[in-house]
């Protein structure tokens, strides 16, 4: 396996993966504002292809854990706060929903990166 075949399978898995979550937690049939959720996770899955083609290389070289956390909870910050301001409005609770939403995000760096990190071995292994 290499870098491009596991970036290929991990947009996949990501793809299906968080579109059946969230499909899961709709109504059926999901309402209509449920194609602008797919294709934001459309555009996350690219943006997270992109950074791991940067991280993929540095995994196993430098220390990068920390700054996948930063960036993971900036992009929760980003993603709640965009989600919000479609919404169209701030309420009492919406500190809540941006600590929720980023939390998740960072809890999934986590396991973005350990399985990055495990994959990068494996790659790194093979080509030894």
């Amino acid at each position: 396996m290499n870098w491009k075949k596991a970036r290929t399978i991990e947009f996949i898995v990501f793809l299906i993966g968080w579109t059946s979550i969230m499909l899961a937690g709709a109504d059926y049939p999901p309402p209509a504002g449920f194609l602008w959720l797919v294709l934001l996770i459309i555009i996350l899955d690219i943006i997270q292809d992109r950074y791991l083609r940067w991280l993929g290389e540095k995994l196993l070289g430098r220390k990068t854990f920390l700054l996948n956390e930063l960036l993971f909870c900036i992009a929760g910050i980003v993603v709640a706060v965009g989600m919000i301001l479609c919404n169209g409005r701030f309420r009492k609770e919406t500190g809540v929903w941006v600590g929720i939403i980023t939390a998740v995000s960072v809890i999934y760096g986590t396991a973005f990166w350990g399985i990055n990190r495990i994959v990068a071995s494996v790659i790194g292994k093979r080509r030894q």
